[in-house]
């Protein structure tokens, strides 16, 4: 990696381990559960990494590159081949970042040169050179911090990158995972995610020396390939290794993934176009839309609506059935007088024709005005009762469609406020 080692102890340290990967792995008490890996660089040349596989080795952490000198020679050419072997491929990015926004250029460099390719471990940043020996512990987590959040934010795994003496000397704990350099029996920094222990390791496919490590987190079931994950209580979602952020699709249910990757369950959150979105319990989303909510609020008007048309309906029915009784009654009673004035009349003309004298005709013409005033009465309310009859039936009809008009009214409030129930 282009370390710039300068105490003649850990150089010491280096030799004696340069033969622990394959020979005694178990000397190593933090070495013992393990995983062993390398990391390489153009430096390596060509690898044959299916000899680097059958060798044991589960993963490797590939050098990429920086803005300073661009991409390493064989960044993609290992990565593809790592892949293809079946090795986990991470990468490293050896950064001369003075500052916060050198880091960040490295560190957007670095995302953009991975995008298409499957990085499928943690993406370190190497902080170890000359150039940044001067610059405070502040400073240095200033890049570390600004390197691994857009890394993070990316969807990919950060870890931080560099020897002992620089975490204990220079840059300090982060918060982080640590990828420690100390070549000796046991790392001496920690907590450790990954171990460097030696840089002349051999491995078959690798002509030469070749970093080695030890892996002691278990990228491998939180680095998936696709796919939900839950880690520590919270549920990710990977594709092609990397967790996935926003509103996404999961067998046909969408569900929303906070900045940090994890799934947002049970809360309900109203944006600036007045939808409601609902991330339940079991965080599958629910968007209740404002159109909807419109809708609804529409749908509850129209029915108070319906309701009121209704009331008036009946009202209007009941009045007008009233109004046919009365009239009935009148026709009825004013039919019946007709009759008997008609009887009565009927029988004073039979008397004057009879007797003709002048008090039987003047009685004669008298009934027959009473019969004819009562005939034309009772006519008058018989048209009377058919008007109310009219009117009656008018009334039923509009009372009819007003309950029809309700229950339409009804299914579609009831259809409405379904639509705007914020489920749990």
């Amino acid at each position: 990696m282009n370390r710039f080692f300068t105490a003649v102890k850990i150089f010491a340290a280096a030799a004696a381990a340069a033969l622990l990967f394959l020979l005694a792995p178990g000397a190593r008490v933090d070495a013992e559960a393990a995983v062993k890996g390398i990391d390489v660089s153009g430096f390596q040349g060509n690898i044959n990494w299916n000899a680097v596989a059958n060798s044991g080795v589960q993963y490797a952490m590939i050098r990429l590159g920086n803005t300073t000198y661009g991409a390493d020679s064989k960044f993609v050419q290992n990565v593809l081949g790592a892949n293809a072997a079946g090795i986990r491929t991470g990468v490293y990015v050896y950064t001369y970042a003075q500052n916060a926004a050198q880091a960040a250029a490295d560190a957007q460099y670095a995302v953009a040169a991975m995008a298409n390719l499957p990085v499928s471990f943690p993406v370190a940043i190497d902080i170890e050179d000359s150039s940044q020996s001067g610059l405070t512990a502040a400073q240095q987590q200033e890049i570390v911090n600004t390197f691994c959040s857009i890394v993070y934010n990316a969807g990919y795994h950060p870890m931080v990158y560099s020897y002992k003496n620089w975490f204990t000397t220079k840059l300090g704990a982060t918060v982080w995972d640590h990828w420690v350099a100390d070549y000796s029996d046991s790392c001496g920094f920690g907590p450790a995610a990954m171990w460097q222990y030696s840089s002349s390791g051999s491995i078959a496919g690798i002509a030469g020396n070749v970093d080695v490590d030890f892996c002691f987190k278990d990228y491998f079931s939180t680095i998936i390939p696709n796919g939900l994950s839950t880690q520590a209580g919270k549920t990710y979602l990977f594709k092609n290794f990397r967790r996935q952020v926003g509103m996404q699709t999961v067998a046909g249910c969408s569900y929303f993934f906070g900045a940090d990757g994890a799934m947002v369950k049970d809360r309900t959150i109203t944006d600036a176009q007045g939808n409601i979105i609902r991330m339940c319990k079991d965080g599958h989303v629910v968007t209740i839309t404002a159109a909807q909510l419109a809708a609804n609020q529409k749908a509850q008007a129209a029915l108070v609506q319906a309701q009121a048309l209704l009331a008036q309906a009946q009202a209007k029915s009941s009045q007008a059935r009233s109004l046919l009784d009365a009239a009935l009654s009148q026709s009825q009673a004013l039919a019946a007088k007709a009759s008997a004035a008609a009887q009565t009349a009927a029988a004073v003309t039979a008397e004057a024709q009879a007797l003709p004298t002048e008090q039987n005709l003047a009685a004669a013409s008298a009934a027959k005005i009473t019969s004819d005033t009562l005939a034309a009465q009772a006519a008058a309310a018989g048209t009377q009762q058919t008007s109310a009859q009219t009117a009656l039936t008018a009334a039923q009809t509009e009372e009819t469609a007003a309950q029809a008009a309700l229950a339409q009214a009804q299914l579609t409030a009831k259809a409405a406020a379904a639509a705007v129930v914020v489920p749990q």
